[in-house]
């Protein structure tokens, strides 16, 4: 599993969104990675899908959105995402089939789906199976409806979509829940400046490296409506804002003495300071 974020950035006239993904995705079933892989792609003039996780087991449903949405009529958000699940949910069966059900004798989906009832205990080692398959099976979809609205939303195990418009951003991957508290805890907000919402999910990256998996290789992409090219930044690009994020002092100036006296002055004032407690201010 590797990291893919998303965000949507706005001033209320000029939207864009911005990801960040790393270059490493595993294969054949975590066996092997393999780093410089670009993980996204442009399934429709307005929309990108991100992948993470196994490229073996990924690419598939990547292939599978994107001969649907080019069969799209009506770029709203709606169609966009009935057309992403419903393609999603058809390669999910033919995955279960050609991955998982052949390891048990089991010839399709339909006849997997009788074992519920024929043979339960069959069925439940099956699906407990395919549930931890189904961990490396995300997507995260982002682009603009007709209207040139900014939309996110990621789809995930039994083809479970949320809707990301309201946080602003979307993750997927290992490092999703490191780079999720990230950024919530930024805050991270649309009317951000374009230069701070850069940095926000950059660093939301960053620090998502502490995640299993997640490689330090970086790119940047910024998309707008109805535009002919996306802007890529690679790793070149981000090394200076990488190297300011680390420098950033983990505690302020003068903190640590402001919390030593506080503390100690309190613990003075009811008595319950030890009496061979070392009440010199540390030294920093």
């Amino acid at each position: 599993m590797t990291v893919c974020i998303g965000a949507i950035q706005s001033d209320g006239k000029h939207p864009m969104i911005l990801t960040v993904v790393d270059r490493k995705l595993t294969l054949y079933g975590g066996w092997f990675s393999h780093e410089g892989t670009v993980k996204f792609r442009a399934v429709h003039a307005e929309w990108v899908v991100y992948v993470a996780g196994d490229m073996s087991e990924a690419q598939p449903l990547q292939d599978a959105v994107e001969r649907s949405l080019s069969k799209l009529k009506q770029n709203v958000i709606e169609r966009v995402v009935a057309a992403c699940r419903t393609a999603y949910m058809r390669e999910r069966r033919r995955m279960i089939e050609r991955q998982i059900l052949t390891d048990y004798d089991v010839y399709n989906f339909k006849e997997y789906v009788t074992l519920r009832t024929k043979e339960p205990e069959l069925y439940k080692r099956i699906n407990d199976v395919i549930k931890e398959e189904e961990l490396n099976w995300n997507l995260l979809v982002a682009g603009f409806d007709k209207a040139s609205q900014p939309h996110l939303f990621t789809i995930t195990e039994r083809g479970k979509i949320t809707y990301c418009d309201s946080q602003n951003f979307a993750v997927i991957g290992s490092g999703a829940l490191a780079a999720t508290m990230y950024l919530a805890s930024f805050p991270y907000l649309k009317r951000l400046e374009i230069g701070l919402a850069a940095f926000a999910v950059a660093a939301a990256k960053f620090f998502s490296e502490t995640a299993s998996g997640v490689d330090e290789s970086t790119i940047m992409t910024v998309m707008q409506p109805k535009q002919k090219r996306v802007l890529v930044l690679g790793d070149e690009d981000m090394k200076p804002f990488r190297k300011g994020w680390k420098g950033l002092a983990k505690i302020p100036e003068g903190m640590e003495k402001q919390f030593y006296r506080l503390i100690v002055g309190h613990l003075r004032l009811y008595d319950a300071l030890p009496s061979d407690y070392q009440t010199l201010e540390p030294e920093r």
